[in-house]
C-alpha cells in the first residue's frame, strides 16, 4: 500500500513493514499486532487498517506505530481482504463480507455468507468480490451496488474458478483465478474473456495494472507481463530468485513484488528485479510463542528467539538446537521445544545449551506440547507421548486412538483434548481412554484447539473456528436432520425452504441461521447454502448445513476421447437434483463394452452410446460408467468430461497415477491405507471421501507418504475417494464391507 512517500508491506507471519526510500530499507510496525498473518492493508484519513488471517481487523491511528484489534461484531476473524467506499470499510472473510461504518468500532455481516472472500475492490458505487472455495459452486466474482446487502454472481464466461485477485483500470476489470489464468471484463462483469496467451502457469495470486501494462503474479512461475491489456503475456523473472508471488504494487515507474522470499523491485517494467530486504526478516516464519514472566519466546524455522516485553529486540537462544521449532511449553524454569524431525529438546536455567530428551519418543516430528500438573504431553503425527518426570522418559499413550495426524493439544483441569485429522477427542483419565468430541463439527481436520475454561475452540482447515461449551460431555448428543428441503423453482423465485427436526435435545431451542433467521423452519429462500446453530436449554449446541438447489439448472456431459485396451482413465461428477432430462454421449469403438449403471437402470451398448433418463426427487445421484475389455473392468469411470452450466460438485481427473496398489485393502471393513510415495508433489495433497449421493463425508490433507484412514464408522456400501493437489485430481472407488 502506498501513502505519500511511504510504502507498506504486509506478509503472512511477518506482519507489517514500512519503507520511505523505495525499499532500500524496511522498518517493522508490529507493536500491538497480536496476529502477524497480515493479508491486506487500507487507509482512510489518519486511520490505517490491517486485515489478518485469524486475528480479525486491527486499527492504527499513528501510521502503524501502534495497533489495536477492532473486531466487535466480526464473527469470522479471517479478514483476508479489505476495501474502502467513502467512510465505509468492507472486510472479506472466510464466511462472507462484513461492513463497518464507524472506523471498525462495530461490524455487521452484509452478504455472501459461507463464501470465502479472497479479494475485494470498488469501482464508484459497485463492490466486486472474488471468491474461492473447495466447493466450486461458491467460486467466482460477485457484484453489489447497495453496500453489500445484495450480490449478483457474475459468472458468464468465468466458469466455476476460484478468484484470488481483482484489479480495476478504468472500465476494465481483471480477475486472477485458480488454474484459469487472467480473465477480463469491460462491461462491469456482465461477461468475461480468458486472457492467457503466453502464460505457462494458470494460478494467478495477484494483479497490478498501469495503463495498458498488466503484471500478473503466479504461484510458482514468477511474474507475467502484458503490454496490450492481456492479449499476450511473457515471463519477466530476471533477478527474481523467489517465484512464489503473493502481491504486486505499482508506484510510478517502480514495481514491487511481494514473494515468499521477501520484496523485489523493478524499475524497467519487470525486465530486471532486485531484492529489497534490508531490515526485513523475509525468511523468519513464526510457528509458536510462549511467555514466562516478562520474557517472550518465539519458535521459528531457525530455532528459538527470546525478547523482553519492554523492548523489541529478539535474541537467538539456539545452542544445540538446529531444527524448526513447532511448539514451546514452559514448566517452572524449564523450556520444552517440540521440533520438526528432532523430537523434544529441553533448556534449563542452569544450562546454556538445549539437550534432546527423546527416551521413549518413537516419532520425532512433534506438533504440540502442553503441561498438565506434573504431566508433560506431546503429540506427533498419530502418537501421544506422556512424561511425568520432566521429560526424562516418555510413554506412548495413544491407547487405540485412531485420530489420524494430531496437530494440537489443549488442557482444561484434568481433561485433555486433542485436535486431529479425524476431529477432536477427549480424555479425562490421563489418556487411558479417548472419546470423540465431534458433534456439530464439519468434516475437516482440526488445525488448532484451545480452551478458556468454559468453551473449547477448534480451528479448522477451510471451515473457520468453532466452539462448544465444556460441560458434561455425555449430556450433549443433540443432532439435526431435515424433515423436508424445497428447492428454488427458477432463478430469483425465492421459494426455497428448509424444515428441520431436532433429536435428543432439551427444549426450548434457540435457532441461529446464516441468513439471520431465528426460527426452526425457514422459507422464501434463494438457492445456496444455509447453516443453522441450534442451542438447547442445557446450552448444548449442534450445527448443520443445507443446500437449496435451483431446479432450472441443466447439465450436459459430452465425452470425446478414445479409450484403448489396458488404458485406465477415470472421472466422475455429481448431478443436481432436478426433474429435467440429461443426455450423455460417448463415441467408443466396438471392441470396448460401455456399461451405464444408474441405480435401477443397467444399459450395455456398443458404438455411439446415448443414455437419457430423469432424476427423481430423492436427491443427488451419481452416474457411473464401467469400461470392459476382454471381460475385465479396466476403468470405473470415464475421462475428459466437458461440462456446461451448473454443478453441485464437479470433480475432473487427470495426471495423478492412482494405481490399485496405492489404496489397500479394497474392499475393507475398518481401515484403508493411501500410499502415494512415488506421486508426492510440492503442492499440498488432499483427500476427500464422498458417498454415492455426492455427499462429502470427510476432507483432509495428506502429510505422510502412507496415511491410514478409519472407515469403521461408514455404512456398508460403495464410496468415492478423491485425491487432488490444486493442479491434478484423481478419483477411485472403494468398498466398505
Amino acid at each position: 500500500m502506498i501513502d505519500g512517500n511511504k510504502i507498506y508491506a504486509c506478509s503472512p507471519g511477518g506482519g507489517i513493514s514500512v519503507t520511505t526510500n523505495n525499499g532500500n530499507s524496511w522498518t517493522p510496525l508490529n507493536n500491538g499486532l497480536t496476529n502477524t498473518n497480515v493479508w491486506s492493508l487500507v487507509k482512510t484519513g489518519t486511520n490505517l487498517f490491517a486485515g489478518t488471517n485469524g486475528g480479525g481487523v486491527f486499527l492504527s491511528t499513528n501510521n502503524g506505530a501502534n495497533w489495536n484489534a477492532v473486531n466487535t461484531g466480526l464473527t469470522d476473524l479471517h479478514a483476508i481482504s479489505l476495501t474502502l467506499m467513502g467512510t465505509k470499510i468492507f472486510a472479506g472473510t472466510g464466511s462472507g463480507v462484513f461492513l463497518s461504518s464507524n472506523n471498525g468500532t462495530n461490524w455487521v455481516k452484509v452478504g455472501l455468507a459461507n463464501k470465502s472472500i479472497r479479494s475485494l475492490t470498488v469501482s464508484d458505487t459497485n463492490i466486486f468480490a472474488g471468491c474461492f472455495d473447495f466447493i466450486t459452486s461458491g467460486n467466482g466474482v460477485y457484484l453489489s451496488s447497495i453496500n453489500g446487502t445484495y450480490w449478483t454472481h457474475l459468472d458468464n464466461g468465468l466458469s466455476k474458478l476460484g478468484i484470488y485477485a481483482l484489479a480495476i483500470n478504468d472500465t476494465n476489470i481483471y480477475a486472477g483465478t485458480s488454474n484459469g489464468g487472467v480473465f477480463l471484463s469491460n462491461n462491469n462483469g456482465t461477461s468475461w474473456t480468458q486472457k492467457i496467451q503466453g502464460m505457462t502457469n494458470a494460478y494467478i495470486n495477484s494483479i497490478a495494472v498501469s495503463g495498458t501494462n498488466i503484471f500478473a503474479g503466479s504461484e510458482y512461475s514468477g511474474i507475467f507481463f502484458s503490454p496490450d491489456n492481456g492479449v499476450n503475456w511473457s515471463e519477466v523473472n530476471n533477478g527474481l530468485t523467489n517465484r512464489e508471488i503473493q502481491a504486486l504494487l505499482i508506484n510510478g515507474d517502480n514495481i514491487y513484488a511481494g514473494t515468499n522470499g521477501g520484496v523485489f523491485l523493478s524499475t524497467n517494467n519487470g525486465t530486471n528485479w532486485s531484492v529489497m530486504n534490508s531490515g526485513l526478516n523475509s525468511d523468519t516464519y513464526i510457528y509458536c510463542f510462549a511467555k514466562e514472566g516478562s520474557n517472550i519466546y518465539a519458535g521459528t524455522r531457525h530455532g528459538v528467539f527470546m525478547s523482553n516485553i519492554n523492548d523489541s529486540i529478539w535474541v537467538p537462544i539456539n545452542n544445540g538446537l538446529t531444527y524448526k521449532v513447532n511448539s514451546l511449553a514452559i514448566k517452572g524454569t524449564n523450556i520444552f521445544a517440540g521440533v520438526y524431525g528432532g523430537g523434544i529438546y529441553l533448556l534449563t536455567d542452569t544450562s546454556a545449551n538445549w539437550v534432546a530428551i527423546n527416551n521413549g519418543i518413537t516419532n520425532n516430528t512433534i506438533n504440540d506440547i502442553a503441561i498438565s500438573g506434573n504431566n508433560i504431553l506431546a503429540v506427533a503425527n498419530g502418537d501421544i507421548f506422556l512424561s511425568n518426570n520432566n521429560g526424562t522418559n516418555w510413554t506412548d499413550v495413544n491407547n487405540g486412538l485412531n485420530a489420524g495426524w494430531i496437530e494440537s493439544l489443549a488442557i482444561n483441569g484434568t481433561d485433555i483434548y486433542i485436535g486431529a485429522y479425524n476431529g477432536v477427542y477427549f480424555s479425562s483419565d490421563t489418556c487411558a481412554t479417548w472419546t470423540p468430541f465431534n458433534t456439530g463439527l464439519p468434516p475437516t481436520y482440526i488445525n488448532h484447539i484451545a480452551t478458556n475454561g468454559s468453551y473449547i475452540f477448534a480451528g479448522t482447515d477451510g471451515f473457520g473456528v468453532w466452539k462448544r461449551p465444556l460441560y458434561n460431555y455425555n449430556a450433549c448428543n443433540m443432532y439435526i436432520s431435515p424433515s423436508s428441503i424445497i428447492n428454488e423453482s427458477t432463478p430469483s423465485a425465492l421459494d426455497g425452504a428448509v424444515n428441520i427436526y431436532i433429536h435428543d435435545g432439551t427444549p426450548p431451542y434457540h435457532f441461529t441461521w446464516s441468513n439471520s433467521d431465528t426460527i426452526q423452519n425457514i422459507s422464501g429462500l434463494a438457492s445456496g447454502y444455509y447453516d443453522v446453530i441450534v442451542t438447547d436449554s442445557n446450552n448444548c449446541q449442534t450445527i448443520a448445513s443445507f443446500f437449496i438447489r435451483n431446479l432450472s439448472d441443466s447439465t450436459y456431459w459430452n465425452c470425446n476421447d478414445t479409450l484403448n485396451t489396458n488404458t485406465v482413465d477415470t472421472c466422475f461428477s455429481f448431478i443436481p437434483d432436478t426433474a429435467y432430462i440429461y443426455s450423455f454421449n460417448f463415441p467408443v469403438s466396438d471392441s470396448i463394452s460401455v456399461k451405464w449403471i444408474v441405480f435401477s437402470q443397467d444399459t450395455s451398448q456398443h458404438g455411439f452410446v446415448t443414455v437419457t433418463y430423469s432424476i427423481d426427487s430423492n436427491g443427488c445421484y451419481i452416474a457411473v460408467l464401467s469400461i470392459e475389455c476382454a471381460k475385465n473392468i479396466i476403468s470405473y469411470f470415464y475421462d475428459k468430461i466437458y461440462i456446461e452450466n451448473t454443478f453441485v460438485t464437479q470433480i475432473n481427473t487427470s495426471h495423478i497415477p492412482f494405481e490399485s496398489s496405492s489404496i489397500y485393502p479394497n474392499p475393507s471393513n475398518d481401515k484403508i491405507t493411501i500410499d502415494f510415495a512415488s506421486y508426492l508433489t510440492k503442492n499440498k495433497l488432499f483427500f476427500s471421501i464422498y458417498n454415492i449421493h455426492g455427499q462429502l463425508l470427510l476432507k483432509q490433507p495428506l502429510k505422510q507418504e502412507k496415511t491410514e484412514i478409519d472407515i469403521s464408522n461408514l455404512a456398508k456400501g460403495i464410496y468415492i475417494l478423491r485425491l487432488n493437489n490444486n493442479e491434478k485430481t484423481e478419483v477411485v472407488k472403494f468398498v466398505k464391507e
